[in-house]
């Protein structure tokens, strides 16, 4: 079984868990979010961008939204590889 290795209080992470967790956010949450982001902007001309534009013209809220939330997590495991 995997065990986060806990600093001093036993409910709080250790300062190089608490450490990684930060850049994690910051360099692959913030960047995917960023780079979802500029898919909207009316000069993008990205696949992902204008497959996204088509689709909120086009697509149900729930079909849009599988197809962002895969495109999402796909941009954010790229960050990480």
């Amino acid at each position: 079984m995997n065990q986060i290795i806990l600093h001093g209080d036993e409910n709080m992470p250790s300062p190089e868990i608490e450490e990684f967790a930060r850049i994690l956010v910051e360099k692959v949450r913030d960047a995917s979010i960023k780079n979802c982001d500029r898919r909207f902007q009316a000069n993008a001309t990205s696949a992902a961008a204008q497959r996204w534009k088509e689709m909120a013209r086009s697509a149900t809220p729930e079909e849009f939204a599988k197809v962002r939330i895969a495109d999402i997590v796909d941009d954010a495991i790229s960050s990480v590889l």
